[in-house]
């Protein structure tokens, strides 16, 4: 009897996933892309019964990265130079 191996996975169309990897690329890029992909995927995760752990990270980081600027910004670390 010939052994065939499993047919592969089929990719993940799920909205939170994809939702909560734009959210965590948006942190980065673009904050406020990050705090609505985040909370989208969080309600799409809700909606589907999946754990909503990548929306979190991504509202985690947005907040994080938006908490980082204002105080650099307070501390005056974004001046420019003249040479």
């Amino acid at each position: 009897m010939a052994y065939y191996p499993p047919p592969p996975a089929r990719r993940s169309r799920e909205p939170s996933t994809i939702y909560g990897v734009v959210g965590i690329v948006g942190a980065f890029c673009c904050l406020p892309l990050g705090v609505i992909f985040g909370v989208l995927s969080i309600r799409a995760a809700r909606r589907s019964g999946r754990p909503a752990t990548l929306g979190y990270i991504a509202l985690g980081l947005s907040v994080a990265v938006a908490i980082a600027h204002i105080f650099i910004w307070s501390v005056g670390g974004y001046q420019h130079r003249r040479w």
